[in-house]
């Protein structure tokens, strides 16, 4: 049971991002099937399970918290206001570049990145 639970949640851990990676864990599941200590049913569920919830988890956590989130004290202590104003930098400058459909950029912006005969 241990084994079962511990699968799980390190799957569940390296969805949300702590620092090890699912790719590994699911690997390793693979590996507990093969010597028989998992069954290949349960590794197969716990890894399509773990990774949709983290995933959910992340997205709940952003519906919640929106682009607020990054003003959060334990955010900024781990990122860093440099890192997130070189992120706001670079998304400004690229978010109505020439593959962009975005509604919230200009029309004439988007006419002149997507007019013919201008390559991409």
């Amino acid at each position: 049971m241990g084994t079962r639970l511990g699968y799980f949640l390190l799957l569940l851990g390296g969805g949300i991002g702590l620092p090890f990676p699912e790719d590994l864990t699911l690997v390793g599941g693979g590996v507990l099937s093969h010597r028989h200590v998992l069954s290949l049913l349960y590794a197969l569920c716990a890894g399509i399970v773990a990774v949709f919830c983290a995933d959910w988890i992340l997205y709940l956590v952003g519906r919640h918290y929106g682009r607020d989130i990054v003003t959060l004290p334990f955010v900024l202590r781990h990122v860093g206001t440099s890192r997130l104003e070189t992120v706001r930098a670079t998304v400004d400058a690229t978010a109505c570049g020439p593959s962009s459909r975005r509604a919230s950029c200009s029309a004439s912006a988007w006419r002149r990145s997507s007019a013919p005969g201008r390559s991409a």
